[in-house]
């Protein structure tokens, strides 16, 4: 199996670390019982359950802002094919796809976990950018809950997002990048690349590289601008003008990386949200964030159609929870998250986020028609 992910991404459980669940990776990574540990609870809160999961017949709608895959020509409309939640449990998902979105990412490592696990899906193949690469290496290696613990640790230890003190000093003053940094080493290590390269596991990270010739700092300008027009003007699932435009998107297999350094890199690179974040150079070149190109990446065509699980992050209103759409199935938010993109102050807000995406999959697990099967891989 496979899968994608964008933003931050952790498994369903907070707990002690435990090296047995380090070496199963994500085999053996999943919430017992569907249950947050007490402590989790406890940092959560008490908030409004969600509603259950509705069954939407099987007709077209339709979300603006999409261009045609064949002719490159933008079209007002875009295909969406809405499923029925049921019909997650008849399928078995061989790629996920982890769509970026920052903080809004903690909803897919709620989500993904619990799904997994109660539908009864191995999947081997997961394609990510920006924080949903993180989330999609944690996850695969079995150390969502790490993850988790040091997000909201060091968000509840951050007051601001800027330190503009910091400009005195000629330093970048939001302290996004220092956190991340040091986020990324809470679940990677030798012992997590190890645990990848024995699963059997792809974890394909992306990056976006910037247009030839043109100065660095002009390109990710006008990749960032690319960015926030595709999302609030186009509005489609999958952006198209910066291809035009002559960026390029380059994913790399952290299970071939060499050391952990290199791992790190990648991760770090395909987070590159300039200015907020410094650029990268990944082979002696320069690397901006992943999802500049597409913050949700196209999964690759499989035969028998539909093979491929894409995680979204953003809520769209007016669509179903779970619809089909250019070959892969999706699943977004029931309602809008309550963490935010780039916030790093708010440890609660992170909780809420993944455990929204807990209970959505543990309402999807209870409305499919999800039988064990008997072909599963051990």
């Amino acid at each position: 199996m496979h899968l994608l992910l964008t933003g931050p991404h952790w498994i369903c459980q907070i707990r002690s670390k435990s090296s047995d669940a380090r070496s199963q990776g994500l085999h053996g990574a999943g919430p017992r019982n569907g249950v947050l540990p007490s402590k989790a609870s406890k940092l959560v809160g008490n908030y409004k359950p969600i509603a259950g999961v509705e069954h939407i017949p099987a007709r077209e709608r339709y979300i603006d802002g999409a261009m045609d895959s064949s002719t490159g020509v933008l079209m007002n409309r875009a295909r969406i094919t809405p499923l029925d939640p049921r019909e997650l449990g008849t399928r078995n998902f061989e790629t996920l796809v982890f769509a970026g979105g920052g903080n809004r990412c903690w909803w897919q490592a709620g989500l993904v976990g619990a799904l997994c696990q109660g539908m009864g899906w191995l999947p081997r193949r997961f394609i990510g950018v920006s924080a949903g690469a993180a989330i999609a290496t944690a996850y695969a290696c079995g150390r969502i809950e790490d993850a988790l613990r040091d997000a909201v640790a060091q968000f509840d230890a951050t007051p601001r997002n800027v330190e503009w003190r910091h400009l005195l000093s000629v330093r970048r003053p939001f302290v996004l990048p220092g956190i991340y940094s040091r986020w990324i080493d809470s679940f990677l290590d030798a012992g997590s690349l190890d645990c990848i390269r024995r699963n059997r596991l792809q974890v394909e990270v992306g990056i976006t590289r910037p247009i030839p010739l043109l100065p660095l700092a002009a390109s990710a300008s006008l990749a960032l601008l690319l960015y926030v027009s595709e999302k609030f003007w186009l509005r489609g699932f999958h952006a198209r003008l910066p291809h035009c435009l002559g960026f390029r998107a380059q994913y790399f297999d952290l299970a071939a990386c060499s050391n952990v350094s290199d791992a790190r890199s990648w991760l770090l690179a395909s987070a590159a949200a300039v200015p907020v974040t410094p650029a990268y150079r990944i082979a002696g070149s320069p690397a901006l964030d992943g999802g500049f190109y597409d913050s949700v990446p196209r999964p690759p065509c499989q035969a028998g159609g539909l093979r491929a699980l894409v995680l979204l992050t953003r809520h769209k209103p007016g669509l179903p929870q779970v619809f089909a759409h250019e070959g892969a199935v999706y699943i977004q938010p029931l309602v809008p998250v309550a963490a935010t993109n780039l916030d790093c102050t708010s440890g609660r807000n992170v909780l809420l986020t993944y455990e929204q995406g807990l209970r959505e999959a543990q309402q999807l697990v209870a409305a499919s028609r999800y039988s064990p099967r008997s072909d599963r891989p051990g």
